[in-house]
């Protein structure tokens, strides 16, 4: 195990350390995907629950290139914190990227390739499929 850990990147040891963490302290969380889409103005992440399909979509600002995780993780304390809608600031490093909603929601993933660094905000809207 220490093996893999070491030849990780820094944003999957992140994701690594949250799932242990998550698994410790008993918190609920999920694994998902979280990417940009269309002019950089635009996101879309989608987690499985209990086979329950919970879709946020939402607007970035500003305006980001191109990112993508297949590997994002949610950590939230109860499902109804995943309904309506709901502001949240965030971080783009050259790694990873992070979501801090106003709910207590978090979204943590690294990133599929490198990105840009920098600070966005905005508003999702959470729906169930």
């Amino acid at each position: 195990m220490l093996l893999l850990i070491t030849s990780m990147k820094s944003g999957e040891q992140d994701v690594l350390k949250r799932r242990k963490y998550c698994v410790m302290f008993n918190m609920p969380a999920a694994t998902g995907e979280i990417k940009s889409v269309g002019d950089g103005s635009k996101f879309v992440a989608t987690f499985v629950i209990d086979d329950v399909q919970f879709h946020l979509q939402g607007d970035l600002n500003p305006p980001v290139p191109s990112f993508a995780s297949r590997a994002a993780i949610l950590d939230y304390n109860s499902q109804g914190q995943l309904s309506g809608n709901g502001e949240y600031q965030g971080e783009l490093s050259p790694y990873d990227v992070t979501f801090n909603f106003a709910s207590g929601v978090k979204i943590f993933g690294p990133l599929n390739e490198p990105g840009e660094p920098g600070s966005i905000s905005g508003s999702g809207k959470w729906e169930v499929k």
